[in-house]
């Protein structure tokens, strides 16, 4: 949105994304824009006690929380990787993995809503 030229492939920003470590993005991004804290609660429809916590990484996001705030904050979903670190397939942690792929899918598409279920057949 008002980032500079470059903003995300800046270092900071890079390792964020490839690590899918929002509340760094969060941080990032408002101290691209030269926002406070209560700021970025305003722009993204929480409050600052909340944005300070997650940014101090006392709360963790919710799955529903991230696609509001990766709408909010225009950060482009595409850019959100999983980093550079080759998966073993008898890594015991290709669940934990394979769940992160499943939350960020989830952030690029809205789920589908389930047709209504008639009771009694049309006339």
């Amino acid at each position: 949105m008002n980032e500079p030229l470059g903003f995300w492939s800046t270092p900071a920003v890079s390792q964020a994304l490839a690590t899918c470590d929002v509340p760094t993005l969060m941080d990032e991004i408002r101290k691209a824009r030269g926002w406070s804290q209560t700021d970025l609660a305003d722009a993204v429809g929480y409050t600052q006690s909340w944005a300070s916590k997650v940014l101090r990484g006392e709360t963790s996001l919710t799955l529903a929380q991230v696609r509001i705030i990766i709408r909010r904050l225009g950060i482009p979903p595409e850019l959100l990787r999983f980093g550079d670190h080759q998966i073993d397939e008898e890594d015991p942690t290709n669940r934990r993995q394979f769940g992160k792929l499943a939350a960020l899918a989830l952030c690029r598409h809205p789920v589908p809503r389930s047709p209504p279920v008639r009771t009694r057949p049309p006339i």
